[in-house]
């Protein structure tokens, strides 16, 4: 999307998202889940709109997958990861 956004940011959106998933791009996600953005918050105001039970998918390349990532008060974990090789992957 323009400005790095991501084409379909529910960042505006109020009241809860509909869908049982939610995927998402990433620079780099950690097998605790913890994600890795481009730095403007989009997904981090996004996902607390997501359906109570969503399901929280990063899609990332194999390289971007990591063994951790430092994480704050403001990050939101995702429950899984797709990736080239690996396919879908629980993390957490």
């Amino acid at each position: 999307g323009a400005g790095g956004r991501p084409a379909s940011s529910t960042a505006r959106v109020e009241g809860r998202t509909a869908g049982a998933a939610t995927s998402m791009t990433t620079l780099a996600v950690a097998r605790d889940g913890t994600r890795l953005g481009r730095g403007g918050g989009y997904y981090d105001r996004a996902l607390p709109l997501a359906r109570p039970g969503a399901v929280l998918v990063a899609v990332a390349f194999d390289d971007e997958l990591v063994d951790s990532l430092p994480a704050g008060e403001h990050d939101h974990r995702v429950h899984a990861v797709v990736t080239p090789s690996g396919g879908w992957q629980r993390l957490g």
